[in-house]
């Protein structure tokens, strides 16, 4: 009655695992630098056009905070999940 119980294969199970972790991940990337580049493509149009430094400076703001949640969410999720 002293059965030796198998231990699961690791291996297969561990590749798809991180292959999972490793397309997170580099999804985020791809998303929050293509986000980046449209918001700070669209303040740097708006400040450079009609509106002038002054009138884009708001924009600027704006954009500079939501990147700052956009990274930080990235971060949170992708990265510090992770460890």
């Amino acid at each position: 009655m002293n059965a030796k119980k198998a231990k699961p294969q690791a291996g297969l199970i561990a590749s798809f695992t991180n292959v999972k972790i490793n397309v997170k991940f580099v999804a985020g990337l791809i998303a929050s630098v293509a986000l980046a580049a449209f918001i700070l493509g669209l303040a740097y149009s708006i400040s450079t056009g009609f509106a002038g430094f002054w009138g884009g400076l708001p924009f600027w703001i704006i954009s500079v905070s939501v990147l700052a949640m956009v990274f930080y969410d990235f971060w949170d999720e992708g990265i510090r999940k992770n460890q």
